[in-house]
């Protein structure tokens, strides 16, 4: 054999071996695993979908809002009836609470557009943009989940997001004059003179 052939066939063996085990990386390559493309966390518990899960924490400090999708698959209605950081001290809270979630149906979890608020209290360094916290969600039916969600700056795109339910304006009462409508001059009818 000739050495450019020689040659030639050692370039072609290095370039099929290259080629064919590129190929057998199998059913464990990253491609067939399951992953979150996004910020958000996702989970399951029981029949309920967990989705896009995300704290939002002002830079003030205080509690941090809960960001979330939840699809209720089964044929019956369940509830959400506590949220909170696994192993804090105080609990979270759930507006409105419980929160029902209609069988076949999405609900969201904070944001102007939402079906409820949610929030979760913990330390001050825990809850720091960018750090990861376990996050319990707790169900009627469904049981409990617990979700590492990432805790994001209360910045673009979350900038709108408040860890505080939004409050409801005040109510003017009815039917009670305002102290503009009262006058102060007395009515005097006229007196006939003379």
């Amino acid at each position: 054999m000739s050495r450019s052939r020689a040659a030639c066939a050692a370039a072609l063996g290095v370039a099929l071996a290259a080629l064919v085990t590129g190929c057998s990386g199998g059913f464990d390559t990253p491609l067939y695993k399951a992953y979150s493309p996004g910020e958000g966390a996702n989970s399951e518990a029981g029949s309920i979908k967990i989705r896009n899960v995300v704290l939002v924490a002002p830079e003030s400090g205080g509690p941090a809002a809960v960001v979330a999708a939840f699809y209720n698959e089964s044929g019956q209605a369940d509830q959400l009836v506590d949220v909170a950081i696994q192993g804090a001290e105080q609990p979270g809270t759930v507006t409105p609470s419980p929160l029902e979630l209609p069988a076949g149906e999405l609900v969201l979890v904070g944001g102007t557009d939402a079906d409820a608020q949610a929030t979760v209290t913990g330390p001050a360094d825990q809850l720091a943009p960018g750090n990861f916290v376990p996050v319990q969600l707790s169900f009627r039916d469904a049981g409990t989940a617990t979700v590492n969600v990432l805790v994001q700056p209360q910045a673009a795109p979350y900038a709108t997001i408040s860890p505080a339910p939004p409050t409801p304006p005040a109510a003017t009462p009815v039917g009670i004059p305002t102290p503009t409508e009262l006058t102060a001059e007395p009515t005097v009818a006229p007196t006939p003179t003379g």
